[in-house]
């Protein structure tokens, strides 16, 4: 390989609502999603999540939910946080004339 690389995002790891993602993404907007696509649809739908449990849009509401936040389940997998810290499973990458292979998977220590 060229170049390895760690990464959260693994398209032939994907959780269940992962391969839902990439397959509505990929009918909108006819290629695959990337790591910033993944993401960005993680990052805002925990945002709306903790609105919608926060039940008002205030900054202190807000900063609540996310601080009491213990697991999420995102597109590549559940991240879990203790000491505020993001427990998640890691890719390691190969990657060979532009093309990416997961050659091993990292999960995370368990709590």
């Amino acid at each position: 390989p060229d170049v390895y690389l760690a990464s959260v995002y693994g398209t032939e790891h994907l959780s269940n609502s992962g391969r839902a993602f990439v397959r509505t993404y990929q009918e909108r907007f006819h290629e695959p999603p990337d790591l910033y696509a993944a993401q960005s649809y993680d990052a805002a739908r925990l945002l709306f999540d903790a609105l919608q449990r926060a039940g008002t849009p205030s900054r202190e509401a807000l900063r609540k939910e996310l601080v009491q936040r213990e697991e999420f389940d995102s597109v590549t997998g559940r991240i879990q946080w203790k000491d505020r810290q993001p427990r998640r499973r890691v890719f390691l990458i190969a990657l060979k004339n532009n093309d990416p292979n997961v050659v091993s998977v990292l999960e995370p220590e368990e709590n």
